[in-house]
Protein backbone atom coordinates (compact mmCIF):
# COMPACT_ATOMS: atom_id res chain seq x y z
CA UNK A 1 0.00 0.00 0.00
CA UNK A 2 1.18 3.85 -0.64
CA UNK A 3 1.96 5.88 1.47
CA UNK A 4 -0.15 8.63 -0.17
CA UNK A 5 -3.22 9.09 -2.13
CA UNK A 6 -3.64 6.37 -5.06
CA UNK A 7 -5.61 4.50 -7.45
CA UNK A 8 -6.82 1.09 -7.19
CA UNK A 9 -8.54 -1.71 -9.39
CA UNK A 10 -9.95 -4.87 -8.18
CA UNK A 11 -7.65 -6.91 -9.86
CA UNK A 12 -5.10 -5.26 -7.33
CA UNK A 13 -3.36 -2.69 -9.62
CA UNK A 14 -2.62 0.27 -7.54
CA UNK A 15 -0.82 3.76 -8.71
CA UNK A 16 -0.27 7.37 -7.31
CA UNK A 17 -2.08 9.74 -7.66
CA UNK A 18 1.08 12.21 -8.10
CA UNK A 19 2.53 9.80 -10.36
CA UNK A 20 -0.71 10.28 -12.60
CA UNK A 21 -0.79 14.15 -12.06
CA UNK A 22 2.89 14.40 -12.43
CA UNK A 23 2.45 12.05 -15.80
CA UNK A 24 5.28 9.36 -14.53
CA UNK A 25 2.82 7.07 -14.88
CA UNK A 26 -0.10 7.21 -18.51
CA UNK A 27 -3.66 6.00 -17.31
CA UNK A 28 -6.27 6.10 -20.44
CA UNK A 29 -9.50 7.81 -19.60
CA UNK A 30 -13.18 7.07 -20.33
CA UNK A 31 -16.43 8.58 -20.27
CA UNK A 32 -18.73 6.36 -17.81
CA UNK A 33 -22.64 7.25 -18.67
CA UNK A 34 -24.39 7.47 -15.13
CA UNK A 35 -28.01 8.52 -14.20
CA UNK A 36 -29.34 10.37 -11.19
CA UNK A 37 -32.88 10.13 -10.13
CA UNK A 38 -34.35 14.03 -9.96
CA UNK A 39 -37.65 14.67 -8.31
CA UNK A 40 -40.09 17.13 -9.55
CA UNK A 41 -40.97 19.74 -6.79
CA UNK A 42 -44.80 20.55 -8.15
CA UNK A 43 -45.72 17.01 -9.09
CA UNK A 44 -43.75 14.54 -7.55
CA UNK A 45 -42.68 12.87 -10.83
CA UNK A 46 -39.89 11.19 -10.89
CA UNK A 47 -37.15 11.32 -14.61
CA UNK A 48 -33.77 10.83 -15.04
CA UNK A 49 -31.08 12.85 -15.88
CA UNK A 50 -27.83 11.34 -17.57
CA UNK A 51 -24.79 12.28 -17.29
CA UNK A 52 -21.02 11.54 -17.63
CA UNK A 53 -18.50 10.68 -15.69
CA UNK A 54 -14.62 10.60 -16.71
CA UNK A 55 -12.86 7.40 -15.08
CA UNK A 56 -9.48 5.93 -15.30
CA UNK A 57 -8.79 2.66 -16.65
CA UNK A 58 -6.58 0.00 -15.28
CA UNK A 59 -3.71 -1.11 -18.08
CA UNK A 60 -3.65 -4.74 -16.57
CA UNK A 61 -7.53 -5.89 -16.93
CA UNK A 62 -9.06 -2.81 -18.23
CA UNK A 63 -11.95 -2.44 -15.68
CA UNK A 64 -12.64 1.24 -13.81
CA UNK A 65 -10.09 2.36 -10.79
CA UNK A 66 -11.23 3.96 -7.75
CA UNK A 67 -9.52 6.68 -6.33
CA UNK A 68 -8.60 6.06 -2.77
CA UNK A 69 -7.57 8.41 -0.17
CA UNK A 70 -5.51 7.48 2.86
CA UNK A 71 -6.68 8.94 6.00
CA UNK A 72 -4.84 12.16 7.61
CA UNK A 73 -3.56 11.44 10.78
CA UNK A 74 -3.79 14.34 13.32
CA UNK A 75 -1.88 15.02 15.80
CA UNK A 76 -2.80 16.89 19.19
CA UNK A 77 -0.32 18.78 20.76
CA UNK A 78 2.30 19.26 17.86
CA UNK A 79 4.76 22.65 18.86
CA UNK A 80 5.89 24.34 16.27
CA UNK A 81 8.95 26.63 17.22
CA UNK A 82 7.36 29.79 17.36
CA UNK A 83 4.13 28.94 16.64
CA UNK A 84 1.06 26.95 18.18
CA UNK A 85 -1.26 24.99 15.96
CA UNK A 86 -5.06 25.26 17.23
CA UNK A 87 -7.05 22.16 16.68
CA UNK A 88 -10.68 22.40 17.44
CA UNK A 89 -11.56 20.91 20.96
CA UNK A 90 -7.80 21.13 22.27
CA UNK A 91 -6.52 22.08 25.53
CA UNK A 92 -4.81 25.05 25.62
CA UNK A 93 -1.28 25.55 27.02
CA UNK A 94 -2.40 27.85 29.61
CA UNK A 95 -5.82 28.10 31.07
CA UNK A 96 -7.29 31.57 30.02
CA UNK A 97 -8.87 33.66 32.78
CA UNK A 98 -10.87 36.20 30.86
CA UNK A 99 -11.00 39.90 31.75
CA UNK A 100 -13.30 40.56 28.74
CA UNK A 101 -16.12 38.73 29.84
CA UNK A 102 -15.81 38.61 33.78
CA UNK A 103 -18.94 39.10 35.99
CA UNK A 104 -20.63 41.17 37.75
CA UNK A 105 -20.48 39.08 42.17
CA UNK A 106 -24.87 39.07 41.34
CA UNK A 107 -24.13 37.42 37.68
CA UNK A 108 -21.87 34.58 39.16
CA UNK A 109 -24.99 32.29 40.65
CA UNK A 110 -26.80 32.27 37.00
CA UNK A 111 -23.21 31.53 35.48
CA UNK A 112 -22.88 28.69 37.74
CA UNK A 113 -26.68 27.48 36.55
CA UNK A 114 -26.00 27.86 32.90
CA UNK A 115 -22.77 26.81 32.50
CA UNK A 116 -21.64 24.59 34.90
CA UNK A 117 -18.83 23.39 32.91
CA UNK A 118 -16.45 26.68 33.04
CA UNK A 119 -15.18 27.15 35.96
CA UNK A 120 -15.38 31.22 37.24
CA UNK A 121 -11.93 32.31 39.59
CA UNK A 122 -11.91 34.44 42.64
CA UNK A 123 -11.80 37.41 40.21
CA UNK A 124 -15.37 36.17 38.80
CA UNK A 125 -13.80 35.86 35.80
CA UNK A 126 -14.79 32.43 33.61
CA UNK A 127 -11.71 30.58 33.21
CA UNK A 128 -11.14 28.77 29.62
CA UNK A 129 -9.42 25.15 29.39
CA UNK A 130 -9.84 24.81 25.47
CA UNK A 131 -11.18 26.20 22.25
CA UNK A 132 -14.76 24.58 21.79
CA UNK A 133 -15.77 25.29 25.37
CA UNK A 134 -14.28 28.67 24.67
CA UNK A 135 -16.73 29.57 21.19
CA UNK A 136 -19.59 27.49 22.26
CA UNK A 137 -19.37 29.80 25.44
CA UNK A 138 -19.35 33.23 23.30
CA UNK A 139 -22.19 31.97 20.75
CA UNK A 140 -24.41 31.24 24.00
CA UNK A 141 -24.20 34.28 25.54
CA UNK A 142 -24.36 36.43 21.76
CA UNK A 143 -20.58 37.95 21.61
CA UNK A 144 -19.24 38.13 18.19
CA UNK A 145 -15.45 38.10 18.40
CA UNK A 146 -13.76 40.45 15.87
CA UNK A 147 -10.40 39.31 14.36
CA UNK A 148 -7.97 41.77 14.97
CA UNK A 149 -4.39 41.99 13.10
CA UNK A 150 -1.48 42.44 15.04
CA UNK A 151 0.51 43.52 12.36
CA UNK A 152 2.01 46.63 13.05
CA UNK A 153 1.60 49.37 10.58
CA UNK A 154 3.49 50.45 7.73
CA UNK A 155 4.81 53.73 6.64
CA UNK A 156 5.18 54.82 3.14
CA UNK A 157 7.51 56.42 1.51
CA UNK A 158 7.20 58.60 -2.09
CA UNK A 159 9.46 59.87 -4.59
CA UNK A 160 8.84 63.70 -4.97
CA UNK A 161 9.99 64.69 -8.78
CA UNK A 162 13.16 66.56 -9.21
CA UNK A 163 12.96 70.36 -8.42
Amino acid sequence: MLDEDYYSCKCGYEVSVLDVLNKLVKLESCYVPSTKEVICGECGSKHEKSIQIKKLKCPECSGLMEEKRVKDVVFEGVIVPGKTIQIMGAQYKKPIHSDSLGLMPNQVAEHKEKFPYIPIDSENRPVFTNKTDHEKYMKECGIIKIPSSNKPKRKYFTKTGDN
